[in-house]
């Protein structure tokens, strides 16, 4: 039997969880806040070029980790297959804000470079090569301008210092590696914008042939989607070994567990002796035990405690550490730990709050709510077009087939309020080339939908499906028959 005060400790450290932010490279990240999931370990190895993720997963997250000093130190401590730690790391942004304030370059610059008629993998080899330049202890031109007309103009002379810096590098036992993110602020350009993520990949590309020189490049997956960037001789050296950022389920409950220990230690730990008491031999642990954070039945045995065992009064509702996380997943099976924990707290917020467990179904019932419509505000920064086309089904029930979303969004078009909504730097081009009655365009809508995890087209059946987190807040309603939460299988390690 756990304590009431232990109990009323963990909910309070529930209710005062912070809210998980999109980060800038203006948001400083505490060494001792970051927690580590294995399954991120091949999205931080420098070797490993590109980085998918959604808007939540923790791309510009880890990106920012990178560059701090701290945050990296801290992350080849805990994490040793991400190899930070074979010799010294030098990080710094290539790109990473429109306005270029912590980026190595401002949008408006490269509208200004582009201007010249330069291609975009030189634009960016002039923007990478001062800190190149720095390794070679040589001088090159000052401005930007310059640069990339000496990168046009002189091609072997850049070769050789990249030659030399790599051979500086190599001697000091040293990696220096230039971070791209949030490429959809690079330009309001649609084929502008295109051009220039081609650009830093072809970039990578050329600097894999140097020992100590990386690109380390994070993507959304409807960036990623588009053949086009990658067409260009032995793009499959880089799209190849493209790492998803993803979070099991595991790795979700760890971080829970990790946040609830960090702010009541000794009521979190007395509930934890209560499943089984051999994961605390060694009190001392600065971490969590090894079963509580990559071992799905020893994490089952204490969410049990903390939220109860079912998701009513029966096994027939469900179980509560595998329904909480099914019914957050998108379409492709992924939960952002933003909205996992929103869930969480909202959960502890719910009244009345149960006597004998932290939170309890009823509670979890209102987070899920409460979390799904604002996983859709989430995902709005991104893609504007996302809530209004979510709207549009209301009333609809699924699964169904793909003629009945579209007929929605036809009668009457929908096309031209998703570009009035949506800003240039977040237009995709289906949408800028839209017509009014524009068939493709709504067939493209559909595919953008399932792209970036809004709905499902089953394979089998080639129906479309709409996962709760996003049926839910529009009142999409589902047909009789198995869910996809019974059909679904959750990551859990």
């Amino acid at each position: 039997m756990n304590a009431p005060e232990d109990l009323i400790a963990l909910r309070d450290v529930m209710k005062n969880f912070p809210v998980l932010e999109a980060h800038t490279p203006s948001h400083e990240i505490a060494p001792n806040d970051i927690y580590f999931p294995k399954a991120h370990v091949a999205a931080l190895d420098l070797d490993r070029s590109l980085v998918i993720g959604n808007r939540g997963m923790g791309k510009s997250y880890w990106a920012n980790a990178l560059v701090g000093r701290d945050t990296r130190a801290k992350i080849a401590s805990a994490l040793p297959g991400s190899r930070l730690a074979e010799g010294q790391v030098e990080i710094v942004y290539g790109f990473a804000e429109g306005e270029g304030n912590f980026g190595g370059v401002s949008r408006d610059a490269l509208n200004l470079l582009r201007a010249e008629g330069a291609s975009a993998e030189a634009i960016w080899r002039a923007v990478t090569l001062p800190d190149i330049a720095k390794q070679a202890n040589r001088s090159i031109p000052e401005t930007l301008s310059e640069r990339l007309r000496w990168v046009v103009g002189e091609p072997d002379a850049v070769r050789d210092l990249l030659r030399t810096a790599d051979q500086a590098l190599t001697q000091r036992q040293c990696r220096l590696v230039f971070i791209f993110d949030q490429l959809e602020q690079l330009s309001d350009d649609i084929e502008g914008r295109r051009q220039l993520i081609q650009g830093v990949l072809r970039l990578a590309l050329a600097y894999k042939s140097y020992r100590n020189l990386r690109l380390k490049i994070f993507m959304r997956p409807d960036q990623a989607a588009d053949s086009r960037i990658f067409q260009f001789p032995d793009s499959s050296k880089i799209s190849g070994e493209r790492v998803d950022l993803d979070w099991r389920a595991t790795d979700l409950y760890g971080l829970l567990f990790a946040r609830l220990r960090a702010g009541a230690r000794c009521a979190f730990e007395r509930v934890a002796k209560n499943v089984t008491a051999a994961w605390w031999d060694f009190d001392q642990l600065a971490d969590l035990p090894k079963e509580l954070v990559d071992d799905h039945r020893s994490q089952h045995l204490l969410f049990d405690q903390l939220a109860g065992l079912y998701m009513g009064t029966n096994r027939r509702r469900g179980l509560t550490y595998t329904w909480l996380t099914l019914h957050l997943a998108d379409a492709r099976n992924q939960v952002s730990p933003r909205t996992f924990l929103r869930a969480i707290r909202h959960a502890a917020d719910h009244q009345p709050s149960p006597k004998d467990t932290v939170i309890d179904y009823k509670g979890i019932h209102a987070g899920v709510n409460y979390a799904a419509q604002n996983r859709v505000e989430d995902l709005k920064e991104d893609y504007p077009w996302v809530p209004p086309a979510l709207l549009r089904l209301s009333g609809l029930s699924v699964p169904c087939e793909p003629d009945q979303l579209i007929e929605k969004w036809r009668n009457p078009s929908i096309l031209s309020d998703l570009k009035k909504i949506t800003p240039p730097d977040k237009m995709p081009e289906w949408l800028a080339s839209s017509q009014t009655n524009d068939d493709k365009a709504f067939e493209d809508l559909l595919i953008a939908m399932a792209t970036v995890g809004i709905i499902e087209i089953r394979k089998t059946t080639n129906k479309v499906d709409v996962p709760d987190i996003f049926r839910l807040p529009d009142d999409i309603r589902r047909r009789g028959g198995v869910t996809p939460q019974q059909r679904r299988t959750a990551k859990l390690g």
